[in-house]
């Protein structure tokens, strides 16, 4: 997942994320967050949506190039993108274990 600036994340779609991110720990997939948010800023986050995924810390720029929305959700497998979805389209679980091969 890719939040470029987490305070100004979309929140509206937090709880389907953590849905998410359940069935992939499940299934033992990788989930991870980018952000060029601070850790004082990430902490407070995860803790007001009980995130449970770490998040690595980028340039701002470098988020935005990959991905505009804010949240975003790209899928990489063996360092390919696969798949990216606007926040506003998030898939469901399904639908991306369908692009993994």
């Amino acid at each position: 997942m890719v939040s470029y600036d987490i305070t100004h994340a979309d929140e509206d779609v937090q709880g389907q994320i953590n849905d998410f991110v359940a069935l992939c720990q499940k299934q033992g997939i990788e989930f991870i967050g980018l952000t060029s948010s601070g850790s004082k800023e990430v902490d407070e986050f995860r803790h007001k949506h009980n995130s449970m995924f770490e998040y690595y810390t980028t340039d701002q720029t470098t988020l935005k190039t990959m991905i505009r929305s804010n949240p975003g959700l790209m899928l990489l497998q063996k360092g390919v993108v696969k798949a990216m979805w606007h926040h506003n389209d998030f898939p469901t679980f399904d639908e991306v274990k369908k692009l993994l091969k």
